[in-house]
């Protein structure tokens, strides 16, 4: 048995569908640099800019290492 815990100090974070898409809901106007972790893959990161009343769209990419 194995289980993974992550642990943020805000609430802006999603687990991902079985397809890989994602909804985080009320994140602030800004600009900012999201994460993704993989049990296997690591962590992959993107910059983002987030506009009042618009939807934001990002895709990440994860190297095999």
């Amino acid at each position: 048995m194995a289980a993974f815990v992550g642990v943020v100090a805000h609430p802006f974070f999603a687990v991902s569908q079985s397809d890989g898409t994602f909804v985080i809901n009320g994140v602030p106007t800004g600009r900012y640099t999201m994460e993704a972790w993989h049990e296997t893959l690591g962590t992959a990161t993107v910059p983002i800019g987030v506009a009042e009343g618009r939807t934001a769209t990002i895709s990440f990419t994860f190297a095999v290492q």
